[in-house]
């Protein structure tokens, strides 16, 4: 990828070689972590490089440099900083941190932190207990207004996204584990508070431009749910909601009901009915082969596979059977 010029820096006082020169105007300096020239032990270089990385996520960091040197001034001249560099990579890309690495040179690495989305993602499709969402009730207790504020309208966008049920216990536990999830990123200072809600506000920010790229591209906005689940995603990404096969979870519709949905789903061209995992699909399935259109599933709540509870999965999922049924 990158060129590395032989040649080595010298001893305080002499300017950089041309291949750091280069370096340090790709990258920039706050994106160069400099493992090489402190001679850290294997256990301190990780330390670093880990929270290094972290705060380069939280910061929304393109590519960041790691330089660990090729192990010349190792005992024995075995590298031992390399290694252990290469499997932290490893451990946190597993852990939603890393999206990517690759050789720069033959000491060094160009690292692509993940999007800050992906902390949420990464504990519970990887299943890594050591990443078990545990919320320090006296540091969330401690943040400012605002932060509990941004990590609040998180929550609820993200319930939202999924056509979930906004109610406090959810929005509590969603709450929850996203504070964990990004507490894990921002070390314990005295700006804390304020690189808190900065990364809720990316969070936001990056869940909204993935489900927007998705709804650019639909060329048809109105469509009919099972339930009135959907409603505040529809109206924010201004879709039409039809119509509901039931008005409320466990409220038989009419015969007249359906009628009158089956009339709207040809007046408006609709081309597929959603139906629900959680629920009998059967009224569904009878709408579909009455109006002659196709059956999807779009799932509120998760907990099935291949998704679980990975809300990111499962919003992605509900999105693929809206891109089939809108494009």
């Amino acid at each position: 990828m990158g060129r590395n010029s032989g040649a080595s820096r010298g001893a305080g006082g002499r300017n950089p070689s041309i291949a750091a020169a280069f370096d340090e105007l790709r990258f920039g300096r706050e994106n160069m972590l400099d493992l090489r020239s402190s001679l850290p032990t294997a256990p301190e270089a990780t330390r670093r490089a880990e929270a290094f990385l972290r705060e380069r996520q939280v910061a929304q960091a393109g590519e960041v440099l790691l330089v660990t040197g090729r192990g010349n001034q190792s005992e024995d001249g075995v590298a031992v900083v390399r290694p252990a560099v290469a499997g932290l990579l490893a451990k946190l890309r597993r852990s939603g941190v890393v999206e990517g690495w690759q050789e720069h040179t033959p000491g060094s690495f160009v690292v692509t932190p993940a999007p800050i989305t992906a902390l949420f993602e990464a504990p519970r499709r990887h299943g890594d207990r050591t990443e078990a969402v545990v919320m320090d009730g006296a540091a969330f207790a401690g943040l400012s207004k605002e932060t509990r504020m941004a990590l609040r309208t998180l929550a609820i966008r993200s319930l939202q996204a999924l056509g979930g049920p906004v109610d406090e216990s959810f929005v509590q536990d969603e709450i929850r584990r996203q504070f964990s999830a990004l507490g894990r990123s921002i070390p314990p200072d005295p700006n804390r508070d304020a690189q808190l809600r900065d990364a809720a506000i990316a969070a936001l920010d990056e869940l909204d431009r993935e489900i927007q790229q998705h709804a650019e591209k639909w060329r048809l906005r109105d469509f009919v749910s099972f339930h009135p689940s959907f409603t505040y995603f529809a109206r924010r990404y201004k879709l039409h909601e039809v119509g509901t096969i039931e008005a409320a979870p466990g409220r038989e519709p009419t015969p007249r009901h359906l009628q009158n949905l089956v009339a709207a789903i040809r007046s408006y061209g609709i081309k597929v009915v959603f139906a629900e995992p959680q629920l009998n699909p059967r009224v569904a399935e009878v709408i579909a082969q009455e109006a002659e259109i196709k059956v999807l599933k779009l799932d509120p709540m998760g907990g099935a596979p291949p998704y679980g509870s990975d809300y990111l999965q499962l919003m992605r999922a509900n999105l693929a059977a809206l891109d089939e049924a809108l494009r």
